[in-house]
């Protein structure tokens, strides 16, 4: 019989299971009616033998398997659109954040640079004419606001995109953020990564730091830990990235069930490293802190 969708080793392959005198099941044939349109077939099919033994031939079924394909074909079409929806909302989103980095750093820096010019010049001329040490308190503390601000406006840019990424790749900016979290958070932060001249896809990169932020942020809010270890293995496949840390960890399976899941980011985790074309698995125990890894296998990387 004709099949669109059988090769000669599928119908060799078959034959063999018929000259075995094999039962077979769901043997699904493509094929083009009369007016042309595609149509599914799904054919199983048992041995009969008479009452020496010998072989007569097959008894089977054939059922019409069109409408089935077709939805399954409309469901995968529907995935795929929404996966493809799902990554351009990303990349609206990264440009969102890469563009608002941009204009608050180039509208607040010079007016805060003006500030302390200002403020500077008042500090000099203050004492000549007579100020009071309340004064020089109030300049003083002015001048600290306003590079706290500053340092305040800087991390704020670097969370919502990293201008380092672009220019030295995922160690570079991960070791920047492990900074920059370090000293806001008092925590330990240990980055290592035995070849970090390796670089990525820019949109891998992005969404593996996405993930390392997410990872962090968790432990600083949620596991009360001390210290976090940020390992990537970037040369050797499959490509893996684990944050750990050792904080109060959790019942992963309890967690699950009462759904508190999304309270800890992990959600967004996992969607985020789908995105990458990774799989994220997480590892925690009540006591023994919490460790989350991302691998992305070769056919992906």
């Amino acid at each position: 019989m004709p099949a669109l969708n059988l090769t000669e080793q599928d119908w060799a392959a078959h034959r063999a299971v018929l000259q075995a005198r094999q039962p077979f099941r769901n043997f699904i044939i493509q094929r083009r009616d009369a007016q042309g349109a595609i149509r599914w077939g799904a054919v199983s099919g048992a041995p009969v033998f008479d009452d020496q033994g010998q072989f007569c031939g097959y008894r089977g079924v054939g059922r019409d398997m069109t409408q089935a394909k077709r939805q399954e074909q409309d469901r995968l079409g529907l995935a795929l659109h929404i996966e493809e929806l799902s990554r351009r909302l990303v990349h609206t989103q990264e440009e969102i954040r890469r563009r608002f980095s941009r204009e608050l750093h180039d509208r607040t820096s010079p007016n805060l640079a003006a500030l302390r010019i200002s403020l500077d010049m008042l500090s000099r001329t203050a004492p000549a004419e007579g100020g009071t040490a309340e004064t020089g308190e109030r300049l003083e503390d002015m001048r600290a606001l306003i590079e706290d601000t500053t340092q305040s406006v800087r991390e704020i840019c670097a969370e919502l995109h990293p201008s380092v990424l672009d220019r030295g790749g995922l160690l570079a900016v991960v070791r920047s953020y492990a900074s920059q979290f370090a000293r806001r958070t008092g925590m330990q932060v240990h980055v290592c990564c035995a070849h970090g001249e390796v670089r990525l896809a820019p949109e891998r990169e992005l969404a593996l730091f996405r993930i390392v932020q997410e990872a962090m942020t968790n432990s600083a809010k949620h596991a009360q830990a001390r210290t976090i270890t940020v390992q990537m293995q970037l040369l050797v496949a499959p490509l893996t990235l684990c944050v750990s840390d050792d904080g109060l960890g959790f019942d992963v399976e309890q967690a699950m069930r009462e759904r508190r899941t999304g309270g800890l980011g992990l959600i967004n985790m996992r969607e985020t490293a789908e995105f990458a074309g990774g799989r994220l698995s997480l590892h925690s125990a009540p006591g023994a802190g919490t460790r989350i890894c991302v691998e992305i296998s070769p056919a992906c990387a």
